[in-house]
Parts: C-alpha cells; sequence; structure tokens
C-alpha cells in the first residue's frame, strides 16, 4: 500500500456512495440524476480496476481480471443519454437506441471466452506469456476504441451544451457544471489517444502517465461530492422548470422600445454584446426577445446588432472628421470583433465590399480595407 493507493480507493468509495445517493435522491431530474449514479460507479470501477492491478491485486486473485472491462464501454452512451435529460429533453424509447451498444457488445463477444479459462490461464494471456488467434485485434480494438467512443460522444455533449447554454431553463451554474464535467472528458479521451498512439508506433507505454486518468477521475468525483453537498443546483439541476408561452401581445411596444434602446445608448458598439443583456435591459427574457425580433423584424439577434454596426460604420466613413482614421479602426469602433466579419457582415447587407462602396460613394478614409 501506498499514499496514491490510499487516495485513490478513498475515491472510488467515495464514488460508490456518491452513486447511491445520486441513485435515491428525489430532487431535481430523478431520471437524469440515476443516469449520473452510473457514470460515477462507472469512473470507481476504472479507478478500482487499475488501481488492484497497481497493487497485485490480480496477480493473486487472477479471476477478477476483465471483468469489469466491457462495462467501460457503457460510459459513452450513456454521458450522451445523461446530458439530453438534463437538458430537460423528454426521451421516448427508440428501437435504434440499440446501436449505442454496439462496442460494449463487441468488446463482451470477444472477452467472454476468457472468462471461462483457468486463474494460471488468466494470468498467462494477461501477461501475454501466450496468446490466441485474434488476440492482436482483440488488443488493438480495446486500445483505441474506448477513448475513440468517449471523445465521439463528448464532442457531440458538448455541442448539445452550448446549443443550449442561453435556454431560459438552465441556470448558469448548472451549465457551468455540465461544461466542467465535459471538458474533463475531453481531456481525459484526447490524452488517451495520444498515450496509445504512442504506444502502437513505438511499442512503449508512457508508464509515468499511468496516473493521469486515475488523478483525473478521482477529480471527478471528489468536484461531485464537494457540488452535491455544497451546491446541489449545480449538479441535481433543481431550478429546471416547463417553458411557460409567451405573451407576445405587446411584441410592437417591446420592438420600438428595443430600437430606441439602439439608437439612444448604442450598445452595438461594444463587440462582446451579450444576448442577456439586451433582454435584461428590457426587463424580458432571452427567448421572449427571440421571438419579439422574428415576430416583428424577421431577423436573428446577431443579423439585427449587425445592421446598426453596418450603418454605424456607413455614418462615420461619411463624416469628415473620420477621414484620418482607418476603415479597420472605424469597423472596430462600430462594434465588429474582426476584419473578416466585418467584411463578411457588410458585404451582405450593403451587396458591396467596404472598398466598392467608398469609390462607389466617393468617400475618403486613411486606409481602404476591403
Amino acid at each position: 500500500m501506498n499514499y496514491w493507493a490510499l487516495f485513490y480507493g478513498a475515491a472510488a468509495l467515495q464514488g460508490y456512495f456518491i452513486s447511491i445517493a445520486l441513485f435515491t435522491v428525489k430532487k431535481g431530474n430523478r431520471n437524469a440524476n440515476k443516469i449520473l449514479a452510473a457514470l460515477v460507479a462507472l469512473l470507481s470501477l476504472y479507478i478500482t480496476d487499475i488501481a488492484l492491478g497497481q497493487l497485485g491485486f490480480f496477480n493473486d486473485h487472477p479471476h477478477f481480471l476483465h471483468i469489469t472491462t466491457p462495462f467501460w464501454y457503457l460510459f459513452a452512451p450513456l454521458s450522451y443519454f445523461y446530458i439530453r435529460l438534463q437538458l430537460g429533453e423528454k426521451l421516448k424509447w427508440k428501437w435504434y437506441y440499440l446501436f449505442h451498444l454496439i462496442p460494449f457488445t463487441i468488446i463482451l463477444y470477444r472477452i467472454f471466452p476468457f472468462y471461462f479459462l483457468s486463474g494460471e490461464l488468466k494470468l498467462r494471456f494477461f501477461t501475454g506469456e501466450i496468446k490466441y488467434v485474434g488476440m492482436e485485434v482483440l488488443a488493438f480494438i480495446m486500445i483505441f476504441l474506448s477513448p475513440v467512443q468517449i471523445f465521439s460522444y463528448t464532442m457531440i455533449n458538448i455541442k448539445h451544451i452550448l446549443k443550449n447554454e442561453s435556454a431560459e431553463k438552465l441556470q448558469k451554474a448548472h451549465i457551468s457544471w455540465l461544461k466542467l464535467f465535459f471538458s474533463l472528458m475531453m481531456v481525459y479521451a484526447s490524452a488517451q489517444i495520444f498515450f496509445r498512439v504512442v504506444y502502437a508506433i513505438n511499442g512503449e507505454i508512457l508508464v509515468k502517465f499511468i496516473h493521469f486518468p486515475l488523478a483525473l477521475f478521482s477529480f471527478i468525483i471528489y468536484a461531485i461530492a464537494y457540488l452535491v453537498i455544497v451546491q446541489p443546483e449545480r449538479i441535481l439541476s433543481l431550478n429546471i422548470f416547463k417553458l411557460r408561452p409567451i405573451n407576445l401581445d405587446n411584441s410592437s411596444i417591446i420592438a420600438d422600445r428595443l430600437n430606441k434602446l439602439m439608437l439612444e445608448e448604442k450598445p452595438y458598439l461594444n463587440s462582446s454584446l451579450k444576448y442577456s443583456e439586451i433582454a435584461h435591459k428590457l426587463g424580458i427574457s432571452t427567448r421572449h426577445l427571440t421571438e419579439v425580433l422574428k415576430r416583428e423584424m424577421g431577423v436573428s439577434f446577431t443579423e439585427y446588432i449587425n445592421s446598426f454596426r453596418v450603418n454605424e460604420v456607413q455614418n462615420r466613413i461619411a463624416s469628415k472628421k473620420h477621414e484620418h482614421f482607418t476603415l479597420l479602426s472605424i469597423a472596430m469602433d462600430s462594434g465588429f470583433s474582426s476584419k473578416s466579419s466585418f467584411n463578411r457582415v457588410f458585404k451582405k447587407q450593403t451587396g458591396l465590399t467596404p472598398t466598392e462602396y467608398i469609390n462607389q460613394n466617393g468617400m475618403i478614409v486613411s486606409q481602404k480595407v476591403s
């Protein structure tokens, strides 16, 4: 035993305890909590399996070898359903969900005969002393399938999070937890792919990185335990509620207030202007603002804001007091964040590049940039 073993052992035990707690808790999204319980249990199994291997446990108890291996291939699909449930989706069983079990089924099918071997043969196979037909193929699949699977699913999960980030039904604190969790899983998957590519090329295991996944998963488990105790709303999503219909009877009034706000305060000059800031100034939700823009003006928030920025650029280059400014500086001062976005938006709205517009109207700026 050593300090690392104690650290990982404590993390695994805490993970199992948290799994039970999440599975039985009645607060928040109960279905999502149960899937999170399974995810934490899988992390704990991973820690337990590798930690026991480092302690030489399997040398004395070879019949425990690879018992948990197939279950790790359930982590990615479970994370996918977890994120969908946590983001408020209502899932109904579909037969094609079974396709998510293909990696698990492949590994279980290939490794199943191993379970019926004697303890001595299991050890000899485990150490590579003897091999069976197809063992190289199985080893290759097991080496790359898991991290690639987790990487792919995590990319999809992060896309779902970013897509729903501004949803009224979700707290910022809750979104930040989801970002943290799946960002850490992306780090794990990317690092594992790198380590295994190095192994496939050089045939060398980067032994000094053996603690990387254990430490990362231990951190996740400790973080979940901390948040469940101190900030349960981040994990359990206590304040998720059903979206209520929006009353659009006063949409024209809100549209007038929005236009007045743009003309008087010119918030569009801020290149990092957020959707939520305008909604807050109007005293409505972001979803309400979206519906008003769609109904009254037929544009998105980005298109609406950019139209004011283009008009600002046109007014400034028409003014003699801006003749000593470059076109790019005028664009940046008008709220655009980059040269490329300015050129693209300007041409989309006017049908001309900035330089073409300046030449056509006989205007002068310090430096023409198109």
